[in-house]
């Protein structure tokens, strides 16, 4: 796992790949003029919190199929997925993951709160009521997740601790954070 500076999450935010569907319903690179695959990758396995090509293709996918019922706005719909996971600006795989999650369960509860808005039929939109306030339940729960993976993440060591009391503690002093 490896940190994040500042100055690269802000570069990270501004530097998001870009994907266009092609006739088989997959993601592929959306290469501008001054761009290259190379880059395009790069930036995807920033956005995605790894160093690894391949897991960031697989998410990437996981993503593309988790909007498949999206219909004809599905490229601008994982565009801005992708948008919004870089601005999460994970700094590992895990965070990555989360930031997934977190954002498709939005995306389908924004989804069932518009069926709801567009029934005509006061027990069907209800029921979409319904799913939509679970999965916002579970968005809670998710950040609240991201958040205490998040502050793990920030260990403090302090190496040594001088103190003038009766008591003292002698050693390697560590506060929260992942092992």
């Amino acid at each position: 796992m490896t940190a994040v500076t500042v100055s690269e999450h802000r570069q990270r935010k501004h530097n998001f790949p870009e994907i266009r569907i092609d006739q088989e319903g997959l993601p592929s690179p959306a290469l501008g003029e001054n761009s290259n695959f190379d880059q395009w990758v790069a930036n995807l396995t920033r956005v995605f919190g790894t160093e690894n090509s391949k897991l960031a293709l697989t998410q990437l996918q996981l993503l593309n199929q988790a909007t498949a019922n999206i219909g004809s706005d599905r490229e601008s719909v994982i565009n801005a997925l992708i948008a919004a996971i870089s601005e999460i600006g994970p700094r590992d795989v895990i965070e990555a993951q989360l930031a997934c999650q977190i954002e498709c369960v939005h995306l389908q509860a924004m989804h069932f709160l518009r069926r709801a808005a567009d029934s005509g039929f006061p027990e069907t939109a209800q029921k979409y009521l319904n799913l939509a306030m679970r999965l916002m339940r579970m968005y809670l729960q998710q950040l609240e997740a991201f958040g205490k993976y998040s502050q793990g993440s920030r260990r403090m060591s302090v190496g040594q601790v001088v103190v003038n009391a009766e008591q003292a503690i002698v050693g390697n002093v560590e506060s929260g954070g992942r092992k």
